[in-house]
């Protein structure tokens, strides 16, 4: 068991006393178990931080800032596109454009993600819209803060009602981590989409211990490999070259969808081709910017 403590001061109220008790328990946490922290100087600073960045955050919500940028998925044979994954920028009215990075772990603690995701979900939904014959897919990113609400699946249901758009042209991402953290009762939400038609992948695939579990245990479409397996491709890695055709094998087994994550190089893209990879996501194909007709800047 983890512990935080905080000690009183004249300023110190009930209130602070709990909160900084909490930021010193969650410090504690992150530097592994059965460890305690004690509240200091330096994470009461980070604490007013967080603070701000989480009104921020809501702020932004109300006043749209956030944007959505997409990034190609190609077929590695010809380099068509066959979909693009969508992924949140925040356009800081004072530091400018910033990358999930910077902002989605305080979101997800705070649960300012259920906003975040909202807003990228109905995004994605108004660009499908937009073209309602075509054929493209988008995948959508959806936290474990998301998936844990009850209202989830109903949320995604209304919103493509409300576009009107056709369920097999959305794809949901799900990183083995997010669903090792729910409950078995909250992991209904995920085959009542699937129910609708939407696909279900899951995201960075390789990196934990039970990602062949996963596949069993819920209705997967598809799967993306993570970009670690590929970055250490055609550089003499007997290992990364070994573990990516087998998990390559393990997708056509399952007749899935695989899609090999961080392609840079054209030495990586034809080492996956060759593997039985059918799919890239990367740089080498494309990073992500703004739909084509929307305002923003590409990064």
């Amino acid at each position: 068991m983890s512990m935080g403590i905080a000690l009183s001061t004249d300023g110190s109220t009930a209130t602070s006393l709990l909160r900084d008790t909490d930021s010193a328990l969650f410090r504690a946490k992150k530097s592994g178990r059965a460890r305690w922290q004690f509240f200091d100087d330096t994470m009461h600073s980070q604490a007013m931080e967080r603070l701000t960045i989480e009104d921020e955050i809501r702020i932004s919500l109300r006043k749209g800032d956030f944007v959505v940028y997409y990034q190609p998925i190609v077929a590695l044979l010809d380099r068509s596109t066959v979909g693009y994954e969508a992924l949140v920028r925040w356009q800081h009215p004072g530091r400018g454009l910033l990358a999930p990075a910077e902002f989605l772990p305080i979101a997800e603690e705070s649960r300012l993600i259920l906003g975040i995701d909202r807003y990228v979900l109905d995004q994605v939904c108004a660009v499908l819209a937009s073209d309602p014959n075509g054929a493209t897919t988008i995948s959508v990113n959806v936290s474990a803060v998301d998936l844990a609400h009850e209202s989830w699946a109903e949320t995604f249901r209304s919103a493509l009602r409300t576009h009107g758009v056709d369920p097999s042209r959305l794809i949901v991402e799900v990183t083995e981590t997010a669903v090792l953290s729910l409950r078995p009762s909250t992991t209904g939400s995920l085959d009542a989409v699937r129910d609708l038609g939407v696909g279900l992948h899951v995201d960075d695939f390789g990196t934990g211990f039970s990602s062949i579990s996963l596949l069993r245990d819920l209705p997967v479409t598809g799967l993306k490999l993570d970009a670690s397996f590929v970055a250490g491709l055609g550089d003499g890695n007997r290992g990364a070259d070994a573990l990516a055709a087998d998990l390559a094998g393990l997708v056509a087994h399952l007749g899935l969808t695989g899609v090999a994550e961080g392609v840079e190089t054209e030495t990586q893209a034809r080492t996956l081709l060759s593997q039985g990879w059918l799919h890239g996501q990367g740089y080498l194909f494309g990073r992500p910017a703004p739909w084509p007709g929307q305002a923003g800047r590409a990064q």
